[in-house]
Formats: C-alpha cells, structure tokens, sequence
C-alpha cells in the first residue's frame, strides 16, 4: 500500500499547531517558574521578579529599598520607584536573563548609575538623572547581565 502525501496546507497547520504547544508550554514554565522565584512585596527592602512570557508592573513603596533582582526571558518589568525611598546607602537592581526589557521610574533628584557586561544591551538614563553630582542625592544602580535586552531609566 502506498501513502497518499500531505498536502502542503495541513503540513503548515499542523506547524503552527506544534509552534502554539511548544509556546503555551513555555509560558506555563515561566509562570511556575516565577511563582518559585517572586520575592519580596511592594514595601520590603528587597524584591525579586521574574519576567518569563509575559509583562510585570510593580510599584514599589518601600521607605528603604536597597536591592532588586529582575529576571527576563522573553519578558519585560515595570518598576515605579516614585513612592519609594532608598536605603541611606542607595540600592541596586540587577538584571539578568537574555531577550527582556526592564523600565524604571524614578523620581526627580535621584543620581542613576547604569552599566552592563553585555554589548548587546541598550542601556538608557534619562539625561537629567546622569548628571545630577549631588552628594545627597539618592543613588540607584542599575547592573545588567541580560543579553539582547533592553533597560530604560527614566524620571519621573
């Protein structure tokens, strides 16, 4: 007996159908994934999210934050520190993981350092929060070790 061959359109839809499986199986990792790793709430000094899939708002309000960690796959996190309070020694948020997009909201006044190991990542600070040498000023670092990711930093 021979097998009549596929035709080409139920080759394709049975491509995409494989495509979406391997896609909502990924997704439903990342949200285990980070229902494991999510530390931390809006008012602790320390937090740590993770972005697989999917987007993450987060509005800080702690009165002496002094660390973050956000992990990206895929993923992108918002973070408004605009009620927030750095710690009298600043903070540091790092970023790791490869194909993300981190956004930060300070308010006016903050000093924002911003480095990366990575060439390619975009790092973006808005202008205004680079150049203020107040000693005073709050100091936020932003440390990157994503790969192909995006960070922005801007005032409020």
């Amino acid at each position: 007996m021979s097998q009549t061959p596929r035709s080409p359109a139920r080759r394709i839809v049975r491509g995409i159908l494989i495509v979406m499986a391997v896609q909502a199986a990924a997704f439903a990792a990342g949200r285990l994934m980070a229902r494991r790793l999510d530390a931390g709430d809006a008012d602790d000094d320390e937090i740590r999210r993770t972005a697989l899939m999917n987007g993450v708002d987060l509005e800080l309000t702690s009165q002496s934050f002094r660390h973050g960690r956000v992990d990206l796959g895929m993923g992108g996190v918002n973070i408004d520190l605009t009620k927030a309070a750095l710690a009298p020694e600043g903070a540091t948020i790092e970023v790791h993981g490869a194909m993300g997009g981190l956004n930060v909201r300070v308010p006016d006044g903050w000093r924002v350092t911003a480095e990366s190991d990575s060439p390619t990542t975009g790092l973006n600070v808005a202008a205004e929060l680079e150049d203020q040498s107040s000693a005073d000023a709050p100091h936020l670092r932003v440390v990157s070790h994503a790969r192909m990711s995006g960070v922005n930093v801007e005032a409020r």
